[in-house]
Order: structure tokens, then sequence, then C-alpha cells
């Protein structure tokens, strides 16, 4: 064999190893891709997996913490699982009365006083006195009048009334026109001894309406008992509503 063939069969076995070699590193390639793709796709699948399962449990935890029927935050208190409640609780409560027109006592010139009727029971007359909203605006009324006996001067007769329990004290909200009463228990000066009493004519009652120190005047025309010692006089609680004597 010639130098010249012994050259072209040298390089066509080197090309021929070249090429070998060159398909086994691409079949090698090639498995070793193949074979770690289950791997990678499972860890992908897997974080996904991880990833939906914690953003389902803090959705569902979420759900639940504003669903949940009467759950509410304690005032002062937060919590992540409850802020959606205690949010709403909150602004709730505190903007509604925040925002609310603060409604003023009823003065003395705002009222106007009637008497509603009365009856007599062992030895006492009952008066229901009515109180009528004459303002243009709502006020209240809460707790109990100041009422006593004057004579035709408006000199005081007697000691001022007592309080009674008739009725309990409350919140009276008046919208113009609206009325609210009281009673008025009025003690007969004759079951006292005259000078124990010292009877003295009635011509008016003086009645200051709850927290006020002007009065209303409404005609009267019992028998008192100067003698301060001697109570013939005792006022209910105001209550809402007109009412008649019972």
């Amino acid at each position: 064999m010639n130098q010249t063939a012994r050259t072209v069969l040298r390089t066509s076995l080197t090309g021929s190893a070249v090429a070998a070699a060159a398909l086994l590193a691409a079949g090698c390639s090639s498995s070793s891709s193949s074979s770690s793709a289950p791997a990678n796709t499972t860890s992908s699948s897997s974080a996904s997996s991880s990833s939906s399962s914690s953003s389902a449990a803090s959705s569902s935890s979420g759900v639940a913490g504003a669903s949940t029927p009467g759950a509410t935050a304690a005032p002062g208190t937060t919590s992540s699982g409850t802020s959606g409640s205690s949010a709403t609780s909150g602004s709730s409560g505190s903007s509604g009365s925040s925002g609310a027109a603060a409604v003023s006592a009823c003065k003395t010139t705002d009222l106007d006083a009637a008497t509603g009727g009365s009856n007599g029971a062992a030895g006492s007359i009952y008066v229901a006195i009515n109180l009528t909203n004459v303002g243009g605006a709502t006020c209240t009324l809460y707790g109990y009048p100041g009422v006593s006996l004057v004579d035709s001067s408006a000199t005081q007769i007697g000691a001022a009334a007592t309080r009674s329990q008739l009725h309990t004290a409350a919140l009276v909200t008046l919208a113009p026109g609206a009325k609210a009463n009281f009673t008025l228990q009025i003690g007969e000066a004759v079951n006292y001894p005259s000078g124990t009493c010292k009877p003295a004519q009635g011509a008016d009652l003086k009645i200051y309406p709850p927290n006020q120190t002007q009065a209303l005047e409404l005609p009267n025309k019992s028998m008192g008992c100067a003698s301060k010692s001697v109570d013939l006089l005792f006022v209910s609680a105001v209550v809402a509503g007109a009412a008649s004597a019972s």
C-alpha cells in the first residue's frame, strides 16, 4: 500500500472514530437529560402543590375568620384572623356614635306643662302632668323634676316633693311636639293634726324640669302643709308619652 493510500485510510478511520464518539456522547447526553427530567417535573409539581396548599389554607383561614357567626374582637384588641370583624365592629360603633349630632337636654323654655288627669286613693290625689316639647328641636329629659306648692304670692308652702319609685329613671327623647309625663302624689293635709301640718292654701305648682333651674307654673288649689316636717308631695321620674293619672 503506497503512502497516499495509507494517509487516506488513516484519515477515514480517524473521521469514523470521531463520528462514533460524537454519536456516543449525544446518546449519553440524551439519556442523562431523559432520566433527570422526571425528577425535575416531580420537584416542580411538589413545589406547586405545596404552594397551592399553603395558599388554600391561608384563604380558608381568612374566610373562616370573616364568616364565623357572632365572631367579634374584644374592644381594644386586634388579630389577623378577626381583623375583618373587628374593623367592622370598631368602625361602625365609634364612627356611628361620633358622627351623630348630640341632642341637648330640654330647657324650661322648650317645654309646656299641663295636667293630664287626676284621681284620689288612700288619702292622696295622684296627678298626671304632661310635658310637651314646644321648641323647634329634639331634646332629652332624664330623671326627676323638682316640684313644690306655692301660694298666691309665689311663696313655697312646706317641703318640696320627695322622689317616689313609681317609675324608673330613663332617658326620654322628645321630638318637637312630643310629650313626656310624670306623676305627682299630693297627700291630703287633713290627714295631719292642724298644729303639725299648719295648713296653707296653695295656688300653683312650681315645676322644675330635670336639671333646670327655671320653673314652669301650673295652677293647683291643693291645701298644703306649711310645716316642712310633713311630706305631702311625692314625684316620679319622667317617662315617655302622654298619660293620665293611674
